[in-house]
């Protein structure tokens, strides 16, 4: 079985911006960071029950890292074979807050 990965808006925008910071902090290109980040992802598809619970920040919620630079959180839907990515957060970056807030 393997499942569809879907980016909330927010994720994509934040996707976005990661890729245009990538090229000032990273000896990698930002395609080529952000290219390696969605193989990653894609690795959700067959695994996406994978990550660190999170449920004191919301019901269903995982997280994963990417070369402890990046922390993605993400929901997957079993019922819907899909994972939800939430948000993309760099290294940083309080994300903790940022899904804590019942208004996100």
């Amino acid at each position: 079985m393997s499942y569809l990965i879907r980016f909330a808006p927010e994720s994509a925008g934040q996707l976005e911006n990661l890729y245009s910071s990538a090229g000032r902090r990273r000896r990698q290109t930002p395609r080529g960071f952000v290219d390696s980040l969605m193989d990653h992802y894609e690795g959700l598809a067959a695994f996406p029950h994978r990550g660190t619970a999170r449920e004191d920040l919301r019901p269903g919620l995982l997280t994963m890292s990417y070369k402890k630079r990046v922390v993605t959180a993400f929901t997957a839907d079993d019922s819907r074979e899909q994972v939800t990515v939430l948000g993309v957060f760099n290294g940083g970056q309080d994300f903790e807050s940022v899904l804590n807030d019942p208004d996100e």
